[in-house]
C-alpha cells in the first residue's frame, strides 16, 4: 500500500511503476471524486488496460464512502476483480429440481421512492 499524491496522471503512471513489483498480480487504485466527474479514473482505467499487464480495480472514495453500503459495495468490488482473474463471480451450487445444466436469470425492477 503506497499514497501517491494529487490527480497528475504522470505522477500515477511513475508511483505505480516505482512501487509495484513485477510478482503483483492484482492493483487496486482508491482515488478521491465521485462517479461521473473524474478524469484520473478514466486516465487510469486506460493506463492499466494499455500499459501496465495487472488485473486491477479502479475505486472512487465517493463508491465506498456510503458506510451504509459498505459491505455490498466490497461484495462488488471483489466479484469485479473475481471475473478480471478468471473465476466466475455468481455461481449457484445445487438447483433444486434440476439435473441438467441450468441458467438462472434475474430481474430487478425500480421503484420510484
Amino acid at each position: 500500500m503506497f499514497p501517491v499524491q494529487g490527480s497528475n496522471l504522470e505522477i500515477w503512471r511513475q508511483e505505480i511503476a516505482l512501487k509495484v513489483k513485477s510478482d503483483v498480480q492484482v492493483i487496486i487504485l482508491l482515488i478521491p471524486g465521485n462517479m461521473g466527474n473524474s478524469q484520473l479514473y478514466h486516465d487510469l482505467k486506460k493506463l492499466m488496460l494499455q500499459e501496465i499487464p495487472i488485473i486491477s480495480q479502479v475505486v472512487l472514495t465517493g463508491t465506498v464512502n456510503y458506510v451504509k453500503n459498505l459491505r455490498a459495495v466490497v461484495a462488488k468490488i471483489v466479484g469485479q476483480i473475481c471475473a478480471k482473474i478468471g473465476g466466475i463471480p455468481w455461481v449457484v451450487d445445487e438447483m433444486p429440481y434440476c439435473n441438467k445444466k441450468t441458467m438462472v436469470c434475474g430481474l430487478n425492477i425500480y421503484h420510484e421512492s
